[in-house]
């Protein structure tokens, strides 16, 4: 089944307003140019007894909707945090009295948002991506241990989402897939497998990763390592005869649990990160999150802007937004091979800009921070060389010396963008 036509830009953040919108942030988020935003629905706050007839708590999430409703933006709403009356762990599997009442919370939920003007929330706000669950392959807090039983809260919650909203599509929840149990993590092997072999598969309409660079040996010879972690699943989807569309719903980098990198390493992060999810064909990358929480033992120090008050524009912002304005109306073309770029550490990707009929290339330098020079030559008379802030630079044939109808651009572990009419 068709999904609902795409709104504004392919990149989104994540956003937790747990005390509803805040005009601090909401700024930023319109100025982020972000086409995507990810945000939860807490079950347990909504209905946190149940009662018959049912009776909701609709506040909190009815603000959150309205201010989205503002933006041109796709809206992911993650429902998660089961009441204890529904479920033993607020994250992970129900009771059967849960697995009984679910459908008619997330009936009533996606009616709400579905934005067709009956029984709406104020304004009908749209919302027509729903995903069950935050990371559900981690234990014991989460689904980890039971695959079979989200496998049958799946089947459970399908047919009431699509009752409500013909356009909407169940997102699997986003999986980590990484820091395995075996390596002293919480998460576990081969969990979306187990959850394909327990009859999941007919019941989501998109697969759902998490993503980050710092975990790119497992997946890939060098970082970041997003391409092949989208292709390891594509596979998997293959295996099980499915052909499915993917989304990643969390990416990024700076201080994962505290592990502090420069600003200027995190902003080229985004590039790199949102060319990979590109040249992956995948629905969206979402960056996590939009603003830095504020300091503390376990703070996120992954935002586009910092937690002040007014929040700060961080480097990474600015290059959010190079990735925003340049490809827009991008096409992935190929990946330039080792033969082409001339080293293994060299990763280059081509794109075609179909609204200014142009060749758009992204290439850097592995490690993310080596100051190691390279030079690439593109036939052509001139190129547009652009950093991952946009500045902008015009390289013509003779600047390297030799007029042979050649451009050669040089770069290093920061990413640039090379612009070619064609």
């Amino acid at each position: 089944m068709a999904g609902p036509e795409l709104r504004s830009s392919r990149f989104g953040v994540q956003i937790y307003w747990d005390s509803g919108p805040s005009t601090q942030y909401f700024n930023s988020l319109v100025e982020s140019k972000a086409g995507w935003v990810r945000t939860e629905m807490y079950w347990n706050e909504i209905e946190p007894t149940n009662t018959a007839p049912d009776q909701f708590d609709w506040d909190h999430a009815d603000r959150i909707m309205e201010a989205f409703n503002f933006l041109d933006v796709n809206v992911i709403a993650t429902v998660d945090f089961a009441p204890g009356w529904a479920a033993y762990r607020r994250n992970g599997l129900l009771k059967e009295r849960g697995f009984e009442e679910m459908p008619e919370f997330i009936t009533a939920l996606v009616e709400r948002y579905d934005g067709d003007g009956v029984d709406d929330a104020p304004c009908s706000p749209r919302v027509d991506y729903w995903e069950f669950y935050n990371e559900p392959d981690r234990a014991p807090r989460a689904w980890g241990d039971y695959p079979d039983q989200y496998a049958r809260m799946l089947e459970t919650v399908y047919p009431a989402v699509k009752a409500a909203n013909a356009n909407a599509q169940i997102m699997f929840g986003g999986i980590a897939n990484d820091w395995f149990q075996d390596q002293g993590g919480q998460f576990v092997r081969h969990w979306t497998e187990a959850v394909l072999d327990a009859g999941g598969g007919p019941y989501f309409d998109i697969m759902n990763l998490h993503a980050y660079p710092n975990f790119w040996p497992e997946h890939a010879s060098q970082p970041p390592g997003i391409l092949e972690k989208v292709e390891k699943f594509r596979r998997i989807l293959a295996d099980y005869g499915f052909d499915k569309p993917i989304v990643v719903t969390e990416t990024g980098a700076n201080s994962r649990y505290n592990k502090v990198i420069d600003n200027e390493v995190q902003a080229r992060y985004v590039v790199e990160i949102f060319t990979q999810t590109m040249a992956a064909n995948t629905l969206a990358p979402i960056w996590f999150m939009l603003y830095d929480t504020p300091d503390s033992p376990g703070a996120y120090l992954n935002g586009l802007v910092t937690s002040d008050d007014p929040p700060q524009k961080k480097p990474v912002f600015y290059a959010y937004h190079t990735m925003v304005d340049l490809f827009e109306s991008a096409e992935f073309t190929r990946i330039l091979p080792p033969e082409e770029t001339g080293g293994e550490h060299i990763l280059a990707y081509q794109f075609y800009d179909t609204a200014n009929d142009r060749d758009l290339y992204v290439m850097w330098v592995n490690p993310v921070d080596t100051e190691e020079w390279r030079t690439l030559r593109f036939e052509a008379a001139s190129a547009t060389q652009y950093s991952i802030y946009s500045d902008s630079l015009t390289i013509s044939d003779e600047m390297d010396g030799v007029v042979d109808g050649w451009v050669t651009v040089g770069f290093d572990g920061a990413p640039i963008i090379v612009a070619i009419d064609r």
